[in-house]
């Protein structure tokens, strides 16, 4: 009898309870193109909205698996930074990224709640474009948070679940969802904040975690960002010092940082962007946002110094590059998400007063107000009316799951203080501070490889893996110009003086020049072949545009210098014509030996290359006249000197014609490396590079400043006439020991 009670009593328990949830996956079709070699499934993984009550409502996670061809049973789980980035829609790009990590375990890629293709998705595209306001510009977009706060209120009836707790319960889920027993986390800046909170409330089922740039829990990025800012200037500073071309060419980089927004701040400047239509106005809190996202990588961080260098002469080119990708990249995608997240993580437990308070005791170009966090979240945060604080967000994370802490040296939100911090209460935690490296040490390969065999090998410590090289700073046109002026005058006063030899040989002895072979170099048949390949190149132009994007002007400007240094290679060929035999036949000067050979194809070419310009500008009206010219002089007397030095040094014009044609191939594919900041740069090309752009016969208008081309351009011509003479003085002193001493 008490077996039946017992059955009965059971059976009515379970209609009176409510039904188990399903939360497995949902297989569904990828958003995005795959381009790698990986296999990536797609799909949905349902989740209680609110982790407290499951009974009232999902969400719907947005999850990409990337499969490896040889996985471990406990895969990778990616925790994306932000908050609010959508990781799904770059899962292949992830992919390539980590694929040292996929090598032996699959990588599970989500978008948090309340981000990317997440269902719901918290989105505020009205402030997208607001994101590097000005202070005129930031109370509009209070106003605007505001709305797009009351408007996911009115669409959402609990708003507040949007939390990194909530997010923390989400993994054990999602893990058991996909078919995993186990798994090991990555997170990436906000993502260790997540993943310290799984660590502290759900370590069950994560076997190791690696956790890069990290934000403890009991840190409050809001009151912190000046420190981290300052800390990051002075290593960086530092790194400076150490250098003696950044030494030399950047001192004082912090106070000139400062200077230059005190100057800024008191006097904006306004910039045309490249559309012609929109116009920017640089502030020194648009300069400090620039320079602080400028610290998370270390490519641009070797470019600080010379970019502010740059700043200080009115040149705002790399400035105005990032505010026009910020405009292609804001959208609002995830900033509702974002504020939710922070707001309630972080913002509700202080208040502008206290961030402005801590902020005044660094410099205010520390402290850029109308950023996301500092006084400027920490105001947004008012603003987005957000009444909830999350529990646990301000208690340090406690937990035995083996855990690597990376940190870079020069981060300048998530200080590597903040790692040795997190690490005090994981039991099992093991930090290395990266050198050489900003935010997100994981982006550099030396990283990665850290990651790689720590998920291997929870158990080792594995510091001794790689290094990250040592930072090279860019040094920039500004800088490095008045070396390439003087190597210009040096340059010139060569040219002047052959050239100034050669007048004076004519003047004194004008019989010896003979105009008959002057008009006999013009050559009639180097101009057909001139104009039948420059027609050839313009009749190709359409394809030439779609396929190269070389306009017309700039095919010409490319064939010509070849053609007239071809031509010139052949102007001394010993088997047809050797020089000093004229010079033997017909002791005349040297000089007018030069002068009537490259005077003729110069008479010939240059007429028929400036016919073909004004052709060419006929064609696309609007063209600079002038820029037109400076695309095609300068290289084509370039070329011929190298092709005239070569030749007359070798005595063999078929290896001048050849090395003119590589030279002129290796400047044509390759010459932009010689740009400042092209390459990542060691020892000693550091010192050398940053000055070859003087000598780039093919440098457009836009790779330099206005000031800086023009130089370039009277440089690669002094070049030019300079080796043609310097032949020409090789040819001297042979006419003096064929002469007895005597020259003409």
């Amino acid at each position: 009898m008490m077996l039946m009670i017992g059955i009965v009593l059971a059976i009515l328990a379970q209609i009176g309870a409510p039904a188990a949830q399903d939360y497995g996956f949902e297989p569904a079709t990828c958003p995005f193109g795959n381009a790698t070699n990986y296999q990536i499934d797609c799909g949905y993984v349902t989740v209680p909205a609110n982790h407290a009550e499951p009974e009232n409502g999902n969400i719907r996670l947005a999850v990409a698996v990337v499969r490896s061809p040889n996985p471990q049973p406990d895969p990778v789980v990616f925790l994306a930074g932000g908050p609010g980035d959508s990781a799904v829609m770059r899962a292949p790009l992830t992919a390539i990224s980590y694929g040292k990590l996929l090598k032996s375990r699959d990588l599970i890629i989500f978008d948090q709640r309340g981000a990317g293709l997440s269902r719901p998705t918290l989105d505020c595209p009205q402030i997208g474009s607001m994101l590097r306001a000005d202070s005129a510009e930031f109370e509009v977009m209070l106003g605007e948070i505001l709305a797009c706060s009351h408007q996911i209120e009115h669409e959402m009836t609990e708003t507040f679940v949007f939390n990194t707790q909530q997010s923390a319960s989400d993994i054990p889920l999602l893990i058991s969802a996909l078919g995993y027993s186990s798994a090991n986390l990555l997170g990436i800046s906000y993502g260790t904040r997540l993943g310290l909170t799984v660590l502290n409330e759900h370590p069950a089922l994560i076997r190791s975690a690696v956790l890069d740039s990290v934000t403890p829990l009991q840190i409050n990025v809001y009151e912190h960002l000046p420190s981290g800012f300052d800390r990051a200037i002075g290593e960086i500073e530092g790194l400076c010092q150490e250098d003696l071309a950044c030494r030399l060419a950047y001192p004082n980089l912090r106070q000139r940082f400062y200077e230059l927004y005190d100057s800024l701040n008191a006097q904006p400047v306004r910039i045309q962007a490249d559309d012609q239509q929109t116009q920017h106005q640089i502030t020194g809190q648009l300069l400090s946002q620039y320079v602080l996202m400028s610290l998370y990588q270390r490519e641009t961080v070797s470019t600080l110094p010379s970019t502010l260098s740059e700043f200080e002469v009115s040149n705002y080119h790399s400035i105005l590059e990032w505010l026009t990708s910020m405009s292609r990249n804001a959208g609002g995608h995830g900033l509702g998400m974002l504020f939710a997240v922070m707001c309630s993580d972080q913002g509700s437990r202080t208040a502008p007063e206290r961030v402005q308070a801590l902020d005044a005791q660094y410099h205010p170009a520390l402290s850029p107000d109308f950023a996301l966090y500092g006084v400027g979240g920490a105001t947004l945060c008012q603003d987005w009316d957000s009444s909830y604080t999350t529990p646990g967000q301000d208690s340090p994370a406690v937990s035995d799951v083996p855990t690597l802490l990376l940190s870079g040296q020069f981060d300048p939100v998530t200080p590597p203080a903040w790692a040795h911090l997190a690490s005090e209460t994981l039991r099992n935690s093991v930090v290395i501070e990266q050198a050489n490296t900003g935010h997100g040490v994981t982006a550099t390969q030396c990283g990665l490889d850290l990651a790689a065999a720590y998920f291997d090998d929870p158990t080792h410590s594995p510091a001794l893996v790689c290094t990250v090289p040592a930072l090279v700073f860019e040094l920039s046109e500004h800088v490095t110009r008045p070396a390439i002026v003087l190597i210009t005058v040096v340059l010139g006063a060569i040219s002047l003086w052959g050239g100034g030899s050669a007048i004076v040989a004519v003047i004194q002895h004008p019989r010896y020049v003979s105009w008959s072979h002057i008009a006999k170099e013009v050559n009639l048949y180097w101009i057909l072949g001139s104009l039948a390949l420059i027609m050839a190149l313009l009749g190709a132009s359409g394809s030439l545009k779609a396929f190269l994007n070389l306009e017309p002007e700039v095919v010409i400007g490319l064939a010509i210098p070849l053609i007239v240094g071809l031509q010139s290679a052949v102007l001394f060929s010993p088997q047809d014509e050797p020089a000093l035999e004229v010079i033997a036949a017909c002791p005349r000067g040297v000089s007018c030996l030069i002068l009537e050979r490259w005077v003729g194809v110069c008479l010939g070419q240059f007429v028929f290359a400036l016919a073909a310009l004004i052709v060419s500008y006929l064609l696309v009206p609007g063209q600079d006249l002038a820029i037109m010219v400076a695309r095609c002089l300068p290289p084509t007397v370039l070329f011929s000197g190298l092709a005239i030095f070569i030749t007359i040094r070798s005595r063999v014009a078929a290896f001048g014609l050849v090395m003119t044609t590589v030279l002129w191939f290796i400047f044509v594919g390759f010459g932009d490396l010689l740009l400042p900041g092209a390459l990542p740069l060691f020892f000693p090309l550091n010192y050398i590079q940053p000055f070859l752009w003087g000598i780039h016969p093919y440098v457009q208008p836009n790779d330099l400043s206005e000031m800086g081309y023009w130089i370039n351009r009277l440089c690669v011509s002094a070049l030019g006439l300079a080796l043609i003479f310097s032949a020409v003085h090789g040819l001297r002193d042979e006419e003096q020991l064929l002469f007895d001493g005597h020259k003409h």
